[in-house]
């Protein structure tokens, strides 16, 4: 279709500081609803609805928390342990990863199967079961607990 005349720049304009929408300009000037909501923005004319320069509301003050900071090294190990209650120790070549998890399970009858990185978990009868990780971990923690090891998830056993 043809470009835009300075009329019906002249026209949008007008019609727009009236409070007129973009359909209602575009049935006016008889051309596509889209065309016009373009001709609008490239004048950057606001009109009764989306297009046209947009005006922020004045942003309201944000209520910042009180950062505290913390130099001494003692401080910071000191409000740890009283939040974790020390250090996790594992066995020498304890590993969560999939392979170990794998014979781990299966010395205690637990098969562990993984297709495209989901677990899935079956006992000595019945078919694989679909479980997240977290449900590995909680089976393999339950063994883990009955021999007297640490558990995988924290505060687990």
């Amino acid at each position: 279709m043809a470009r835009f005349t300075k009329q019906e720049d002249t026209t949008i304009r007008a019609m727009a500081a009236r409070g007129c929408s973009i359909n209602e300009i575009s049935e006016h000037l008889g051309r596509h609803s889209n065309s016009v909501r373009k001709r609008v923005k490239a004048l950057g004319v606001a009109t009764r609805g989306k297009p046209g320069p947009k005006t922020e509301a004045p942003a309201l003050p944000v209520e910042r928390p009180k950062l505290c900071v913390v130099t001494n090294d003692n401080l910071l190990i000191a409000d740890w342990l009283k939040r974790n209650g020390g250090p996790r120790r594992f066995e020498q070549g304890f590993s969560t990863d999939y392979l170990s998890l794998k014979v781990y399970l299966e010395k205690h009858g637990v098969i562990l199967i993984v297709s495209s990185n989901q677990p899935f978990m079956r006992t000595a009868h019945g078919w694989p079961r679909k479980v997240t990780w977290a449900e590995v971990y909680r089976c393999a923690d339950k063994f883990r607990a009955v021999e007297g090891k640490t558990p995988i998830l924290r505060g687990a056993a």
